[in-house]
Parts: C-alpha cells; structure tokens; sequence
C-alpha cells in the first residue's frame, strides 16, 4: 500500500476504529484544556526546587541560570515527571512509545507537540503502574500507541482501552515505515522536515525538539543510502515540504543523499558537529537562537531524551546532550553564550550527575576529579609504605580516564636489578625500527637479536641482556635514554652490574608502549608479547585478581643492604589501564611489591578477594626434549612431551630447569608456558 493510504488501525478491545483525518482535524485538539495547555507552556516546570549555580564559568556580572532536576526512579517515571511538568492540567492526547529501543519515539516527539499531548514510554509487555496513574491523571480523549507489536504488545495496548476514549496503533512494518506513519498520521501539512538516521539516536533526540517547536516532522530515513526511498519521497510530497534539515554528517546521512535532495528541488540545511554533542549545538543554534530556558539529556543514554523532546520544543527551548558525570565542555560553553535564565536538567543521578546539574563543565570537573584521586592514592601509599620493611620507590599512571599520575619517590635514582632489561629491548627494537639492526643479526656470543630479546625478557637472562648492551653502546643508550625524557636511566658501564633508573622512568616508558608511541606497530607488539610472556609472577601480577592481564619486567638482587625487588608494567583493570613500577630496597620482599599492587588496583577498582595465584612450575615440555648437564652440550636425559617445569636461571637460550627431580638445562624452543 502507498504512503498515502495508509491509516491508523484500532487496537482489538478499544471502543472505536479512527481513521486518521478524523483525530487530527484542529478543531480535536482546541478542547476543554486548550488555555490550560497553553498556559501550562508559559509556567512549565515553575514550582519545583531550583538551584542556583555558577559552574558554567559564565560572566559573574550576569544572573547565572536557575537549575532543576525533572526526573524519577526510572526511565518510565522520568516519562512521568515530564509529562507533569509540561501538562499539569492534562491533555486530549496522549502518544505512547517504547521504553526499551529508541525508533518510534523519535517521530513521536513533534507529532505529540503538534496535537498537544506528552509522549509516556512503556515497556514492551505492559505498561507501568506509574505510567497508567498518570494518564489516569492527564484524562485524555485519545491514546496514540507509536511502533509495532515488538515495541508494544497488544495486550500492554488493550490495557489502555478503559483510559480513553479512543486507542489507536501507529506503526509500520519496520522503524522506517513506523515513522512515516506517524508522520502521516499527525501532519496535515508541512513547510519543512528533518531528516535523521534511523540507525543510531543522539542526533534525532535533538533535532526532535526542534521539529516540535516548529510544528516540522522528524522521520527516519536509511542515511547510507544514495537517495531517499519512494514513499519518504511521497510522503514529503503530499505534506508539501520543500525545506529539509539534513540532521548529522556524512556519515548520518550521505553526501550522496544530499545532492539527490537538491537536485529534487527540496532547500537542504545541514545541522551537524563534530560528535553528537557538537550536532546537537548545532541544531539549537539554528532553532533556538535565545532561549529562555534549555534542557540537557544523557547523551549516552535515549530514554529521557524521548520523553522531554516535545516538551521541551514547545515551551521554545532546545535539547543539548551531555556526558553523565559533567556537563560537555563544548555545551556548557553553548549554554553560557545563550546565558538562558533557567536549565532542566532530565532523569536521575545515574543518566546525569549531581555535577551536571551544577553546570559543572568537564574541564573543571576532570581537574577536581584527577586532584582528590591523586590525593587520595598518594595518602594510601604513604600509609602504606611506612608499614614496611623494605624501602619503595613507587610510580604510577593512569593511562585512561582522569590521567591521574602518583609517585612516592619517583624521581629517585636507584638500582632497578633486571627491570631495566625493558629499556635495553626498546633501545634493540629501536634500531631493528630504523633499520640499524634486524631480528636475525647474531650478537658476538652467536645468538640472534631475536632469540637473545626473548630470553632476556621472558626468564630475565643476564648474559643476552649484557650482549644488547655492548652491540648497542651503553653511551648510544644512554645518550637516547636522555633525549627521550628518561632522565633517570642509565648505564655505567657496558655490563648488567653498573645501572640506575627510577620509578617515574618505567612508567614513563611503559605509557608510551602502551599508547604506541614508544615503536613501530610491529616492533610495540612484539616487546608487549614479550612482557606479557615472562614467567616470574610474584610481584605485581600477584596483588591482582584472578583474570587481570598485565605485562610487566621484574628484578632481583641482592646487595650488601639487602634484597632488591622491583617490578614495572601495565595493568588493564576493569576501571581502565595504568603504568605501574615499584623499586624497593632494603631488604624489599616480593610479597610487599604484591600489597603495592593491590592498593593500586583497589584503588580504582575496589576491594576484592583473593589474588591472583601462579605455579610454582612455570612451564611445560612442548615437544620430546633433551635435558642437558651443560648450556648444549653435556650427556643428555630425554624429557617427555607435557613435563611440567620450573625454570630457575638461564645461560642465554638454554634454560636451568628442575624437572621430575632432575636439574639441568633445557633449549627455550623446547619449552612453553602454563599461564
């Protein structure tokens, strides 16, 4: 059937079949509340509790905005709120529309506007208690219910029979078809139109109080598309549009469709931004040049949007979006120029903060955020440390979220042991990146770059690590060490016994492997495979949970002052990833690195139980291999496919094993991990 037949079809159980000119004529909608309507658009939201704030940044000359929260305990009694807000005197109308998926509501929203009504979500299978109570409340004549059965079932539908006059189902065959019907069964006429994509919602959830300002429809249309299909077109047509909103970029809705549209004669404005916030800034502006009043929903979340956006159009004020826990610094900006005398901010806590509702831009609020996390994880440490026997030199970086950077001693030069074998790989890696080296050159002692990188990094092997350093040059790495910002690190002398680096260095170098800054792609996933490989797990990977990847290059020494233990590496946490290098002297234990960890990982993270364990033998027999009495030679004891194994030193390539009682030497080929 054309666009153009299509009509509304009544729900089974309600009262009366409407055809859709007949509920749409105006003289339906100037009703018995028709003043109370109006008047309530003049008074919207006036009664509730407002909130003076100043977190815009906004001239302190000018009268900040009053603040309000319009929301409830979910996204249905948001819906509710809304609707109290906007029609304290009830309406004729009402438009009913998913809750769950976002579709139907995004043509809702002007269509509702126009013939005076809230649009209420629901759930699939039923409609809410709080949503029947408030229709109960708004009394109205007619009940449009917006999508197919899979967004409102028709036994939610026929419960609505006994709360209005006449019920009536709007929908399609599909999103697309859903908002042409609702269009066509809405609109009379029109000027203009906004077209959105029907794939994603942000964009539409403003451009939704727009059209409702401006009595305009909003319909959805395949935005990939090189034209706009046969009945979207009839459907502009019959309404009589020749000015359209094209809502979005390119990749909303195609350059492609664009051109087509002009070329059909149709006048075409693009409102779009850099991202959904931006889009939305866009729309206000060219909409809402100086109101008075502005709203702001959840960005990352549809619901309150939907419900808000005919509200918020007719009282003549825009739909900006923002993060959750801040106001988007680009729309607090917007707001401040528009310098509006009242905001709403829509729903609860979770869809937008108690920061967003004092206008707090995100700027302001990361730096605030950042300090007091920074604040309270150096605290932790401090109180920590002073429990220990050993002596700690402690760094850490959040490579995500806030930034957060803490270190107790950081800066501090000291002996970082075998941890510093992860400069001399990046210093090897580097000139295979520039082509100074390859991963087959043989070192002086015979064995490849390749070979020899593994070994030092995977069961810390002394001797390849003392190779790298004299085919490189101890001052060619330093003097690269220095140029790069590690201002800590260096060596001494060309042999594993004459080092120093700090805390603040590793994590230093660890975020920029992690961020790819450090290598090449090839060369950066490489060295990450590496770490990600070597066996000693006692020092941070055992203060994490089980499951929590990490990569990290461990030490160990013993000094005239005591044990050293050191570790650095990259976390990936629930709550994001950080750098992480704990340097400790003194008698410094394993266990204490472990507990440095766990506050770390807590610290973001929260409590959890139990740690993350490791075997004690660390690796398995791949293949049949020879277990030797000497680094490859010496008389030989063939070991089974699937021994388990303990590797306690190395010589290069061949590892010194423990194996079912025996010791001796094993080639690493012959030989994967457990874990």
């Amino acid at each position: 059937m054309s666009i153009l037949g299509r009509r509304l079809h009544t729900i089974e159980g309600t009262p009366e079949l409407v055809q859709r000119r007949n509920t749409i004529e105006p003289s339906s909608i100037r009703s018995r509340r028709t003043r109370a309507l109006a008047l309530s658009v003049v008074t919207l939201l006036i009664g509730s509790v407002l909130t003076t704030v100043t977190g815009l940044g906004a001239d302190p000359a000018a009268a900040a905005p009053t603040v309000e929260r319009v929301g409830g305990t979910t996204r249905y009694a948001t819906s509710v709120e809304v609707s109290k807000k906007g029609f304290p005197q009830g309406a004729d109308v009402v438009y009913v529309a998913s809750g769950e998926n976002f579709p139907d509501a995004l043509s809702a929203g002007p269509a509702a506007a126009l013939a005076g009504g809230p649009v209420l979500l629901t759930q699939q299978k039923a409609i809410p208690d709080v949503v029947r109570a408030e229709i109960q409340r708004l009394d109205p004549s007619r009940i449009v219910v917006v999508g197919g059965t899979a967004s409102v079932s028709d036994t939610a539908a026929a419960t609505l029979s006994g709360l209005a006059e006449t019920v009536t189902r709007s929908a399609g065959g599909n999103r697309f078809e859903s908002s042409r019907t609702v269009v066509t069964d809405s609109f009379e006429s029109a000027s203009s139109a906004y077209l959105t994509t029907g794939s994603a919602y942000p964009d539409a959830l403003a451009a939704s109080a727009a059209a409702s300002a401006q009595s305009a429809p909003v319909i959805l249309v395949r935005g990939a598309d090189a034209d706009i299909d046969a009945d979207t077109a009839a459907l502009l047509t019959e309404l009589g549009v020749t000015d359209l909103k094209l809502i979005g970029g390119p990749a909303s809705i195609s350059a492609k469709m664009e051109t087509a549209l002009k070329a059909d004669g149709f006048t075409t404005t693009r409102l779009s931004g850099a991202n959904r916030y931006a889009t939305a800034i866009a729309i206000a502006s060219s909409a809402f040049p100086d109101p008075d009043r502005v709203y702001i929903a959840s960005g990352t979340q549809f619901p309150d949007g939907l419900s808000a956006a005919s509200v918020a159009g007719r009282s003549g004020s825009p739909l900006y979006l923002s993060q959750s826990e801040c106001l988007t610094d680009i729309v607090a900006a917007d707001i401040t120029k528009k310098a509006p005398s009242g905001v709403t901010v829509l729903g609860g806590t979770t869809a937008l903060s108690a920061d967003v509702a004092k206008l707090t831009n995100c700027t302001t609020w990361r730096a605030a955020q950042k300090s007091a996390s920074e604040k309270s994880l150096q605290s932790k440490l401090t109180s920590k440390l002073a429990t220990f026997q050993g002596w700690y030199s402690v760094s850490v970086r959040k490579l995500d979220g806030l930034g957060e950077q803490v270190n107790q001693g950081g800066s501090k030069q000291k002996e970082p042991a075998s941890a510093i074998k992860v400069f001399a790989a990046y210093a090897a890696l580097k000139r295979v990146d520039n082509g100074q080296f390859s991963m087959s050159s043989r070192l002086d002692s015979g064995v490849t770059i390749r070979d020899c990188m593994r070994a030092m990094i995977h069961v810390s092997d002394n001797y390849c690590h003392t190779d790298l350093i004299r085919r490189i040059g101890a001052s060619n790495m330093n003097t690269q060490f220095a140029n790069e910002g590690y201002s800590g690190t260096h060596y001494t002398a060309g042999s594993y016994s004459s080092k120093a680096s700090t805390a603040n260095d590793l994590t230093l170098l660890m975020s920029r492997l992690e961020a790819g800054t450090l290598l090449s792609a090839s060369s950066t996933a490489h060295l990450k495979s590496l770490l990600s490989s070597q066996v000693w797990r006692t020092r941070i990977a055992a203060g994490l949970p089980p499951g929590v990847a990490s990569y990290t290059k461990v030490g160990e020494l013993w000094r005239s002052t005591g044990m050293i233990q050191t570790d650095a590496g990259v976390v990936s946490s629930p709550k994001g990833k950080y750098a992480i290098a704990v340097l400790g002297d003194n008698n410094a234990s394993k266990a204490e690195i472990g507990a440095i960890s766990r506050l770390v990982y807590e610290h973001w993270n929260g409590a959890f139980g139990t740690s993350a364990t490791y075997p004690k033998q660390q690796l398995v027999t791949n293949t049949v291999v020879n277990l030797r009495s000497s680094p490859g030679g010496g008389s030989a004891i063939q070991i089974g496919k699937g021994a388990l194994v303990e590797v306690t030193a190395s010589s290069r390539t061949w590892y010194y094993v423990i194996v079912g009682g025996r010791t001796g030497y094993i080639e690493m080929n012959g030989l994967s991990n457990r874990y």
